[in-house]
């Protein structure tokens, strides 16, 4: 017989064999046999976990850029905090800040005397000493009813006038300062004379335009002469302390000290009216 007109051929052996096995797989599921279920179980596992295996670096891939961005969201989010936790500390400093400065505003309000005339409490913001000038800035203006040449007082002792005045600050001088020139009258006699800010003087301070044959006391006071409608008689200044030793060398034989130190101003009261 010639091999081509067999008809178990090659051919149809494969068709039968590939019958064969799909009706063995259909009369297996069909019939539900355990160990097919088995076999079918484990070979459905196999295909799960191979295509997870097969799909998660391609799924981590398409994902990358949305991770990118979610760092990249939570390093935002995480300098905001940080900027935030800065913010709050700041703030909580300043608190305490304003709570010290308060308390100095308080005890200041109890110590400063009442005065006959209108006053106004101010806040010295900046202060500046050196040979040539002896400044500070406070925090009121002419909108408050400031002028020039307003007396600034501490607990009512003079201690500058203002020399310049902006809309919400002024620039004042201590007594101390070389332009400051101030009207006083001295101890029990009223001598009358002008104050005078020296610093290259050692206490920074000297009487000029004093009257012929003066004798000045041990502790006599020091007391603002009145100028019309600027400076009030009778404020205090300080006081003279005698030194013997100076007048036998023929130079002034005393000093003047001032109540309160410069360092010591942080609230002062202007007088405005």
């Amino acid at each position: 017989m010639h091999p081509d007109n067999n008809w178990f051929d090659k051919s149809n052996l494969r068709n039968v064999i590939i019958f064969l096995i799909s009706f063995s797989f259909i009369y297996l599921d069909s019939s539900n046999q355990k160990l097919f279920s088995k076999t079918k179980s484990l070979i459905n596992d196999v295909v799960a976990y191979a295509s997870y295996a097969i799909t998660f670096p391609i799924k981590k891939i398409i994902e990358t850029p949305a991770a990118v961005k979610t760092i990249s969201n939570l390093k935002d989010e995480h300098e905001k905090i940080a900027i935030l936790e800065n913010k709050i500390q700041e703030l909580s400093l300043q608190n305490e800040f304003l709570k010290k400065d308060f308390k100095k505003f308080e005890n200041f309000l109890k110590e400063e005397k009442p005065f006959e005339f209108e006053a106004i409490q101010a806040k010295v913001i900046s202060s500046s000493s050196n040979i040539f000038a002896n400044s500070f800035i406070v925090n009121k203006g002419s909108v408050d009813g400031v002028k020039e040449g307003s007396p600034i007082v501490k607990n009512n002792n003079l201690i500058g006038q203002v020399s310049e005045v902006n809309n919400s600050s002024s620039r004042a001088i201590f007594l101390t300062d070389i332009n400051s020139r101030v009207p006083v009258v001295i101890g029990e006699q009223m001598y009358q004379a002008i104050l005078v800010g020296n610093p290259a003087k050692k206490n920074q301070l000297k009487l000029e335009f004093l009257p012929k044959n003066y004798q000045f006391q041990n502790g006599d006071m020091i007391y603002t002469s009145e100028i019309d409608g600027i400076l009030k008689r009778g404020i205090v200044i300080g006081s003279l302390l005698i030194d013997s030793q100076e007048d036998k060398k023929g130079q002034d034989n005393y000093s003047i000290e001032l109540n309160y130190g410069e360092k010591q101003i942080d609230y002062v009261s202007i007088l405005i009216n």
